[in-house]
This record gives C-alpha cells, sequence and structure tokens, in this order.
C-alpha cells in the first residue's frame, strides 16, 4: 500500500502553511475522497481553514504598519528639505525670492505641526496643502526651485493613504485566535484525514485514493523541499558605483539612476529597489535614498553633484 508522506509542518512559514492545506483541500475534492472522511473532522479542518487564513491577512497588516512608519519618515524628510530652502529663501536679497519664500512659510505654518496629527488629519492637510502648492501658490513654488520636493511629497502622501486605508481594513477583520493555535488545532484534523485514507487502503486498493495518494505526496514533497526560505538580503551589503556629476537643467529635476551590485548581481531598479531624490534641481550637491525591494531590504544614501 503506497503511504502518504510526513508533510515538515514545522518548517512552513504561515503563508507556505495555509498554501499547502488549501491544496490539500482542493485535491481532496477533485480525487472525490471527501466521502472517506469522518464528516464532523471534514468540517472542523475547513472551518479552521478559513480562520488560519484571517488570521495570516491580519498578521500582513502588522507589516503594513512599519510600511506606513517608513513612508511618514520620508514624508517627513519632505517637509525638512522644502522648509530649509524655504527659510534660505527669507535672507535672500533678491525680494522676489525672498517674498515668495515668506508666502510659503506663513501658508504652510497655517497647518501647524503635520508630522505631529493623527494618520487621517496628516493625510487630509497634505492633500489640501498640495492642492494649494500646485495651484495657488505654484508661482512662489516654481521661483524657489520647489518642484521636486512637491511631487516627492504627492507620492508619499497617495502611498501613506493607499498603505493607510489597506491596513485599516485588515483591522476591522481582526481575528482573535492566534496563528499556532489555529495551526496546531489544523494540523490535529489533517491528520486524522489522511488516517482515515490510509485506513481505508489497507481494506482495499481503491483506485480513486491511490491516485488521491499519489498527487498528495507530489505536493508533500515540493513543500518539504521548498519550507527553508532564503532572508532578505540586506542594502547595507550592496556596492554603488559612482554617479557622474550633473549638468544643471534650469531647475527642472534630475533623476540619474545608479548602478547598484549586491556581490556580483547588479539590481533592477524598480525590481529590486526604488528611488527617491533630494535637493536634485539646483546647483550642488543631491542626494539619492536607495531603498530596497522584493528579496531586497533596508535603505542607503548616496550623493552626485549638479553643475
Amino acid at each position: 500500500m503506497k503511504k502518504i508522506l510526513t508533510i515538515k509542518f514545522g518548517n512552513l512559514r504561515n503563508e507556505a502553511h495555509y498554501q499547502y492545506l488549501s491544496i490539500f483541500k482542493n485535491i481532496s475534492g477533485e480525487a472525490e475522497v471527501i466521502s472517506y472522511y469522518p464528516p464532523a473532522n471534514w468540517d472542523n479542518f475547513c472551518g479552521l481553514l478559513v480562520t488560519e487564513k484571517s488570521v495570516i491577512d491580519y498578521a500582513r497588516s502588522s507589516s503594513l504598519t512599519k510600511v506606513i512608519a517608513d513612508i511618514d519618515k520620508d514624508q517627513a524628510r519632505c517637509f525638512v528639505a522644502m522648509n530649509s530652502v524655504i527659510n534660505a529663501g527669507i535672507h535672500s536679497s533678491d525680494p522676489l525670492i525672498s517674498e515668495s519664500a515668506r508666502i510659503l512659510y506663513n501658508r504652510i505654518h497655517d497647518f501647524g505641526r503635520i508630522s505631529s496629527k493623527p494618520y487621517e488629519e496628516e493625510v487630509a492637510a497634505v492633500s489640501i496643502l498640495l492642492d494649494e502648492l500646485n495651484g495657488e501658490y505654484l508661482p512662489q513654488v516654481e521661483i524657489l526651485g520647489l518642484q521636486s520636493w512637491v511631487a516627492n511629497l504627492a507620492v508619499t502622501n497617495e502611498n501613506f493613504q493607499t498603505t493607510f486605508m489597506q491596513r485599516n481594513e485588515q483591522k476591522a477583520s481582526r481575528p482573535q485566535e492566534k496563528f499556532k493555535d489555529v495551526s496546531h488545532a489544523i494540523e490535529s484534523e489533517y491528520k486524522m484525514l489522511t488516517d482515515h485514507v490510509e485506513a481505508a487502503l489497507l481494506l482495499e486498493p481503491i483506485e480513486k485514493l491511490e491516485k488521491f495518494v499519489r498527487l498528495l505526496n507530489s505536493q508533500i514533497k515540493y513543500f518539504n523541499g521548498h519550507s527553508h526560505h532564503p532572508a532578505k538580503r540586506s542594502m547595507d551589503k550592496a556596492s554603488f558605483d559612482v554617479v557622474p556629476t550633473q549638468s544643471y537643467a534650469g531647475g527642472d529635476p534630475i533623476t540619474p539612476i545608479p548602478t547598484v551590485h549586491y556581490h556580483k548581481q547588479k539590481l533592477a531598479f524598480a525590481k529590486d529597489f526604488t528611488l527617491l531624490y533630494h535637493n536634485n534641481s539646483e546647483p550642488g550637491t543631491a542626494t539619492i535614498v536607495i531603498k530596497g525591494k522584493g528579496k531586497y531590504t533596508g535603505t542607503r544614501e548616496i550623493t552626485f553633484n549638479i553643475e
């Protein structure tokens, strides 16, 4: 008799654990073996599978909390940079620049400390401010060369709003159970179900049960062989080619894409890392913030010159 292989549940991470058990459920239906399961155990298994998914979905919201905090920091950097330019402009000997700086200083400070507001209020305040900076106050923004910072602020605020809404949606369906408790319970039901299949095969070689075992064992071999996922690679170990000096573009943002390597492997922009630029419209030293994505994690900063 062909036996069902042992699945190494202890080596499966949460997502893989749920994925394997979902496949088990699907194969059970496709191979028409559900009638061999005790109805109470099968019902318990299906119910626990739904619960496990809700626990995993909620766990994702915890990672979104960190993403929100990172976006908030990026947004705060935008405000610091804009305020630095505005404060410098106030002391300019050029009356057009100094007057523009004072106008923007007064309007931005009408909002108070935006970054200290609750997230919902922060998003709303920044949205209103962006509408004004791209509308009524656009002439002052252009005189001070703040277009790239306003554009960065718009991107971070949109990301902020989208991610915050996703997290709230997941929190609304927060489960009471812990993954460890649910996983142990569903593993017990799984064992009961597979034990009944093997018991039935001991009595007689039933073709559909044998086919079920073959299909399930192929999945078990796969999951047992792919149960250890490599850790994300830190950008601290990445190397960067020097970005050559860039020519001043009359106030337009300059956005070179640096060459990034992890050991000897060249990373792909947008797939492996994203970029955020600071002080990249005027002559001087500009900064590129390189943030890992996908298999890569962490943030690094490099600079380049504009002449």
